[in-house]
């Protein structure tokens, strides 16, 4: 998942620096046609001023029909250099997007290196609880061995007590009858 979160702003990243690249390109053919234009003009200017000094003769019709060409190209120079202020002003956007997207990028990644510093430290510490479990089940399983050893010695002892209670009162009972009795045989 990681993983799909970084491709997308770098996606992003890389169409808005292609974006820009192409704009560029754009801007410099521009460039290159105003140039065009403003020498074609300068050419235009002299060839009318040409013209009329050479052939004042000539009818209203090829002036006019000279400077509506003179009026179209400057019309064309004057869309193309807002073309070009527009296209610079686009650039300046696009540039700026770049830098938001590389600087969320950035930020993403701080975030997810945080996140996987977290799970690590959450995956140690289970492990130390798995293994404080471990012992501590292992620490019960030896006391409940101890407890049933102790049990068994317990019943042992009890068993090994009544039976040397039982054997010491019938020692004591043949030890009565014999003292009781042994003076009456022993009497002549």
């Amino acid at each position: 998942m990681p993983y799909l979160v970084r491709k997308q702003p770098l996606f992003n990243v890389f169409l808005c620096v292609s974006d820009l690249a192409a704009e560029r390109s754009t801007s410099q053919k521009l460039e290159s046609q105003r140039l065009l234009l403003e020498r074609q003009n300068k050419e235009l200017k002299a060839k009318l001023a040409d013209l009329e000094t050479n052939q004042r003769t000539k009818t209203k019709a090829t002036m006019a029909m000279l400077e509506s060409k003179l009026a179209n190209l400057e019309e064309q120079l004057d869309a193309e250099t807002k073309e070009r202020f527009a296209q610079q002003k686009l650039n300046r956007k696009l540039d700026k997007k770049v830098k938001d997207l590389s600087l969320q990028l950035e930020d993403k990644d701080r975030h997810v290196t945080q996140f996987k510093d977290q799970v690590d430290k959450a995956n140690a510490k289970v492990k130390s609880l798995k293994q404080q479990v471990d012992e501590l089940e292992e620490e019960i399983s030896r006391e409940k061995i101890a407890k049933r050893k102790a049990r068994r010695e317990m019943e042992d002892l009890t068993e090994a007590y009544e039976n040397t209670t039982q054997e010491l009162e019938t020692w004591k009972n043949k030890f009565r009858y014999q003292c009781c009795h042994l003076p009456i045989l022993l009497s002549p």
